[in-house]
């Protein structure tokens, strides 16, 4: 079935795919492996996912529940929202629900977004926005402090041989 589907389009990523199959062909990886992992939308979408995930070979299906709605009340989103929760876990989604139906009873979720990124950080908690807000508008100000602290961090740990974020000397609001 791949080698014949292979045939028709031969762009890098077909022929990365390929690859990796062969491969794992090697560990009893029969057609129906194949076939369930790489249906009609897998293979059309290919240099999309291969793109967004490492080592590519498939799409695989998961059943999933929806919570809710969960009651936002941000400064980007308010309203009520459906969360869609792809899971085999039992109990998970009915979890959820409770949880959504609770924060709506309690007037909602309160959130703001100060910066979108993905990040290795500290967790603060506020007992509200405003905190938050001077917490964040105070954080502002000692950058250049915290950098010269990340600074010397990374010194260290590189002379301890482990592995640091090398000499970027990035906050870490940066990353």
């Amino acid at each position: 079935m791949l080698n014949s589907t292979l045939e028709n389009n031969k762009s890098l990523s077909l022929r990365l795919l390929e690859r990796r199959w062969h491969e794992i062909s090697k560990y009893n990886a029969g057609p129906a492996l194949i076939q369930t992992l790489l249906d009609d939308t897998s293979l059309s979408n290919i240099d999309l996912y291969a793109n967004n995930i490492e080592n590519y070979i498939g799409t695989a299906k998961l059943p999933v529940g929806i919570a809710g709605p969960l009651n936002i009340n941000g400064n980007y989103s308010k309203g009520k929202y459906l969360v869609p929760l792809a899971t085999t876990e039992g109990a998970l989604v009915a979890s959820y629900n409770r949880g959504a139906k609770v924060s709506s009873l309690c007037a909602g979720i309160n959130t703001c977004i100060i910066e979108e990124g993905v990040t290795r950080s500290p967790v603060f908690k506020f007992k509200n926005l405003q905190d938050l807000q001077k917490f964040n508008t105070w954080l502002n100000t000692q950058e250049e402090k915290i950098k010269v602290i990340i600074y010397k961090f990374t010194l260290k740990e590189q002379a301890l041989g482990r592995r640091g974020r090398g000499s970027d000397k990035k906050t870490p609001r940066e990353y």
